[in-house]
């Protein structure tokens, strides 16, 4: 994870400023449907990570 954020590149789009590390408790939570739904929580769901640099 350190080294993945250390890169500091979005891990969804590859660009290089201002990234982030977004979590989930749980992977079952990705499924929870939500009004404003972003990108990111469907690549944490494809790749099985809880966590993401974006």
């Amino acid at each position: 994870m350190v080294t993945r954020l250390l890169a500091g590149r979005c891990e969804s789009c590859g660009r290089i400023d201002g990234v982030e590390v977004h979590h989930v408790t749980k992977l079952a939570d990705l499924g929870k449907p939500a009004p404003d739904r972003l990108p990111w929580p469907d690549l944490m769901a494809a790749r099985h990570r809880k966590a993401l640099v974006a």
